[in-house]
This record gives C-alpha cells, sequence and structure tokens, in this order.
C-alpha cells in the first residue's frame, strides 16, 4: 500500500478517504485472488475495474466479512465524496453571493 504521511494539517476526512481507498484496494486484490473468471479484475477504457458478475466472482467467495467490509468502505468512500461535493458547493454558493 502507498499512503502518503500524516500531515499535522490534513483533514480527518482526508485520512479516513485515504484509509478507504486503501482497504479498498486491499479487498480488491483478495477478490481477485479468490475468482474463478479469469477476466476478473480487467480494466475499460477508462480504467474502471469492471464487475464480475459470475457466480464464481471473487467478492462472492469471499468470506463474509471481507464482503462485509468492502461494502462499508465502499459506502464510506461515497459519503466522504458527498461531503466534500456538498462543501464545494455550499463554498461557490457563498461565494456567488458575496459576488452581487
Amino acid at each position: 500500500m502507498t499512503s502518503r504521511p500524516e500531515t499535522p494539517a490534513e483533514r480527518p476526512r482526508d485520512r479516513i478517504f485515504d484509509y478507504c481507498l486503501d482497504r479498498i484496494a486491499s479487498l480488491r486484490a483478495r477478490a481477485v485472488l479468490e475468482c474463478r473468471e479469469p477476466s476478473c479484475g480487467a480494466k475499460d477504457e477508462e480504467g474502471n475495474v469492471i464487475s464480475c458478475s459470475s457466480e464464481n466472482c471473487g467478492e462472492k467467495r469471499m468470506m463474509a466479512g471481507w464482503r462485509r467490509e468492502l461494502r462499508v468502505m465502499r459506502d464510506v468512500r461515497e459519503l466522504v465524496e458527498w461531503l466534500e461535493r456538498s462543501e464545494l458547493e455550499k463554498t461557490a454558493k457563498a461565494d456567488k453571493g458575496n459576488r452581487r
């Protein structure tokens, strides 16, 4: 795992997001090892991992605790991304209001 060093000014949100990305990568690597499909882990033109929908999918074959953790880490990542977008929209709205 390549995580950047923690800085005193780093926001908790950034630490949470980085941790989630590290865990998702680790758990996805575990799922690829568990998978019995040769195309598992392949990426599309944009670099996104193509979801394996086979019954032999590694995510379906992983232990329940790892599946749950992967699902939670993805949810937390989405939540942090949503919080970041909300904050940016709020700041943009405030800036727009101050210009008038």
